[in-house]
């Protein structure tokens, strides 16, 4: 087994963006469907979040290969994106419904980074490539190559697996959030929020 870490921008962004989009269709499709998406429209909205990140933000893309199979991928952001630069963006793909519904779920599950902070806003891991320590080493590189005094995440409380890996990669809780639209919306009542101190900040 060969395990390559690559960056976002050494794929051709169409490319890209299909790889992106099918990873999180796979992990995470329950949090766009009801009751904001029909199935139909999950799928379409997930392609152009992914053409978002894969065009706009490859730059933040961290990209993990088996046997030269894309199998993961992480995806920071240091700044929050401006509402009328997603709007317009979305507004080209998707109907003004379908926008406005996929900036709520942005604007539920996002994070606004503060000064020298890095933020992960998604760590996918294709099914197929459990157990073969995809997570940790995306989350190892993004932390290596970090210039950034913190490094900040969200995770499910009741994502007990994923919070013992950040434990040992050294992140701390420092809040925990419970939400009733966020329960209401993908099921998960209760988030924790985890930063990293980078030791050579």
């Amino acid at each position: 087994m060969i395990k390559i870490i690559k960056k976002g921008t050494d794929y051709e962004p169409n490319i890209l963006s299909t790889y992106l989009s099918n990873l999180i269709f796979e992990g995470f499709h329950t949090k766009f469907s009801y009751p904001l998406f029909t199935v139909d429209e999950t799928l379409t909205v997930i392609n152009s979040l992914s053409t978002y990140i894969a065009h706009k933000k490859s730059k933040s893309i961290i990209v993990c290969e088996i046997d030269k199979k894309i199998c993961g991928f992480l995806f920071f952001s240091t700044s929050q994106d401006k509402f009328t630069q997603l709007y317009s963006f979305f507004r080209k793909i998707l109907s003004i419904r379908q926008t406005f519904k996929l900036l709520f779920i942005l604007y539920l599950l996002t994070y606004k980074p503060e000064k020298k902070e890095k933020y992960i806003e998604m760590l996918v891991v294709s099914k197929h490539y459990y157990r073969n320590g995809v997570a940790r080493s995306l989350l190892f590189h993004c932390i290596k190559n970090s210039n950034y005094q913190n490094i900040v995440l969200n995770v499910a409380s009741d994502n007990y697996k994923a919070a013992q890996l950040y434990e040992n990669l050294n992140f701390k809780v420092i809040k925990k959030q419970k939400s009733i639209l966020t329960n209401f919306f993908n099921g998960k009542k209760e988030w924790l929020l985890l930063r990293r101190t980078n030791e050579k900040n």
